[in-house]
């Protein structure tokens, strides 16, 4: 386990399908805007933390996106549902 931490975030990679499927199921009440996940981290907890970076954009494109971050938890099974827990404007 080189360079992992206990209790930190690995070091981001590209997105798996998979964790686009679930990112999209918990933000499917999000109106009016679109999430394009670009990397990804993860930390491992009583679950599973995962830290998105990636571009919103307002609908009908309005040819503007922002680069933020979210922060989606899944819990371990039976113990919940994935939820947004943060989301931040990343400044660049």
């Amino acid at each position: 386990m080189d360079g992992l931490q206990v209790g930190g975030y690995t070091p981001f990679r590209c997105v798996r399908t998979q964790e686009v499927r679930d990112l999209r199921t918990v933000l499917r009440d999000w109106q009016d805007v679109f999430f394009e996940p670009l990397i990804v981290a993860t930390q491992v907890v009583h679950g599973t933390n995962y830290c998105f970076i990636g571009n919103l954009s307002v609908l009908p494109q309005s040819g503007k996106s922002r680069l933020i971050k979210i922060i989606m938890f899944v819990p371990i099974p039976g113990e919940g549902q994935p939820e947004i827990v943060d989301v931040e404007d990343i400044d660049i």
